[in-house]
Formats: C-alpha cells, structure tokens, sequence
C-alpha cells in the first residue's frame, strides 16, 4: 500500500512539473510600461542622457527557436538620423545570448531599417540596445560611431554595469 502511494505522488509531481514547463513555453510573458534608462556612448564618458522605453507587447519563449518580443519598442527622446517614426510594431527575435536586431518599418520608403541590436530579459525586463548614429547607415556598430542605451538605469554606472553583464560574453574587458 504504501508503495503504491509513493508511486502516485511521484506520478502526480511529475505531471504538475511537466504541466508546469508546457504553460512556462505556452503563455507569453506581457510586458508593458515605461522603464527609465540612460543613453552614453562608450568613449565619451561626459555625454549620458535619461530617457524612457515605452515597451508593450508579449514576449514568446520558444523552446526550439529563439525567444521573440512582439509589440511596442520605442526610447522615447531617441532621435537617429534617417531613422523612421518608431510607433509601430516591432518584432525582434533573440538569439541564446538574449540578442536581436531592432527594425522599423518606414512607411514612407516602404522598406524595413535597421536601428540596431536589442540584449533583453525578463523578468525585470533589462533591456540594452546598441543604436547606429545613422539609421541604416550599413556599417558596423562601434564605440566611436554608436550609442548604448541601458535600462533600468539613472545613472551612467548603473547603464555600465548592465551593458557588460549582458555582453560580458563578447567583451574583453568591460566597457568603462
């Protein structure tokens, strides 16, 4: 009898854990609101700005695939040359390393351009993104021709200390 009784609670926790991973990978997480942050550029440690993300949307966990965020992308205040109006949906899809490209699509041109790459997680969520100077400008993104922005953060040092523990994988040493 007691054996029997073992065997069902075993049963029956192993359903609730399965049933458990299946909703996790089911249900997108809803994200939305304003998250304060700071824009600096890497080699000129005098230049930092405070400006919000408007974020809403749901993000998709994919068990197989990249995880992916549907909905609202936009730093408010954020003005990138070339750049279309960022009002509208986006769609990034990440990477294992939590990394994605950021477009918006200009209806003026009628072609997609990119802005730039997205490290995001939740939950929180943080969020860095690497912004190109020049919206589709078809070069790489560097230190000297781009800006970060990090987010939750007030301060420069709070935005550092995100940046590099999202990009602690492809940095050498931390940025400063």
């Amino acid at each position: 009898m007691k054996r029997k009784a073992t065997i069902f609670v075993s049963i029956i926790i192993v359903s609730l854990a399965l049933l458990s991973f299946f909703a996790f990978y089911s249900f997108p997480a809803k994200i939305s609101g304003n998250i304060e942050g700071v824009l600096y550029q890497c080699n000129n440690g005098e230049f930092s700005e405070n400006l919000t993300l408007e974020i809403d949307g749901h993000y998709y966990r994919n068990l197989f695939k990249g995880n992916e965020f549907l909905g609202i992308f936009n730093v408010m205040g954020l003005d990138i040359e070339g750049s279309p109006e960022r009002r509208g949906n986006v769609s990034i899809r990440f990477n294992k390393n939590n990394q994605g490209s950021l477009y918006y699509l200009n209806n003026d041109q009628g072609d997609w351009q990119h802005i730039g790459v997205v490290y995001f997680s939740i939950p929180g969520p943080q969020v860095v993104l690497l912004v190109h100077e020049q919206a589709d400008s078809g070069t790489q993104w560097g230190s000297d021709n781009g800006f970060v922005f990090a987010a939750p953060a007030v301060t420069r040092d709070q935005a550092l200390e995100i940046t590099n523990n999202f990009m602690d994988y492809v940095l050498e040493t931390p940025i400063k």
